[in-house]
């Protein structure tokens, strides 16, 4: 499985949570990742400086195509109606995928620590 869009993100975040479920977390305090149990948040580059390349897979990192990518992230994220969708914070959902299970683990590489313009988000 394989979905990609770009996308110039308002307030330069995403989130990645089963949209009716998820707790968002309260501060990201300039740090690039922040999480609750059913939330993970990322920052992405500024919109007014372009698009963000985001890509949900489930493939392994070394089966893709950028070797810049760093692992920003790893856990584990409740997703109680086993779907994961990837919202902006208007909450609009832009990429969404149907999982196995009630937890699924999540691995997020990112070109950049600070402002990446290119996000891959891992389900395993």
């Amino acid at each position: 499985m394989k979905s990609e869009i770009n996308i110039a993100p308002k307030n330069a975040l995403l989130l990645i949570m089963d949209l009716e479920h998820g707790v968002i977390p309260e501060k990201i305090g300039g740090h690039l990742v922040v999480a609750t149990s059913s939330c993970i948040v990322i920052g992405t580059m500024s919109e007014i400086d372009g698009e963000t390349n985001l890509v949900l897979t489930d493939k392994a990192q070394s089966q893709l195509s950028d070797p810049n990518m760093l692992l920003v992230y790893t856990g584990t994220l409740d997703t109680p109606r086993k779907r994961v969708d990837v919202c902006n914070v208007q909450l609009d959902c832009v990429l969404s995928v149907e999982v196995e299970s009630k937890k699924c683990h999540i691995e997020l590489w990112a070109n950049d620590k600070k402002e990446p313009n290119k996000i891959c988000i891992r389900i395993q």
